[in-house]
């Protein structure tokens, strides 16, 4: 269950970081996360690395990256 968010909302202007999250199936993660209504603010790109970056409930960015077939699970 996601509770509503309740205050005024917050400025992320000022932040200078990014959590990063290595996924197996980047394609499918970015399926499941459309159809669950986030949002998508940079579709998928390849820059050396393939990944996509979401907002959270608070507005705050995620990158989504696709995980190297030898990354430890």
């Amino acid at each position: 269950m996601i509770d509503q968010l309740v205050g005024p909302p917050v400025n992320h202007s000022h932040l200078t970081h990014m959590p990063w999250v290595f996924v197996d199936d980047l394609a499918a993660h970015l399926a499941r996360a459309r159809d669950n209504e986030a949002a998508i603010v940079e579709d998928i790109s390849t820059h050396g690395f393939e990944s996509y970056v979401a907002l959270d409930l608070e507005g705050r960015s995620w990158r989504f990256a696709a995980a190297r077939p030898t990354q430890p699970r």
